[in-house]
């Protein structure tokens, strides 16, 4: 293998420390969460905040078949 400029080797040390472990996962948002703190931070964010109002929007609209243009 010829090394260049652009071309880095990388090495990973103390992979032997890595465990799964339980973490949060926000459906809506398609994000992780690895402790509850984080959870909590992001369910208080702007972001997951605006998804959830048009999830909610859409969730009553097809409830009573009304059509969103």
């Amino acid at each position: 293998m010829r090394l260049t400029h652009e071309t880095y080797i990388s090495v990973l040390s103390g992979v032997e420390f890595i465990v799964t472990t339980q973490a949060f996962y926000c459906k809506l948002c398609k994000e992780f969460a690895g402790d509850a703190s984080c959870a909590e931070h992001h369910l208080q964010s702007e972001h997951h905040y605006k998804k959830y109002i048009v999830s909610a929007v859409i969730k009553f609209a097809s409830q009573f078949n009304i059509g969103l243009y």
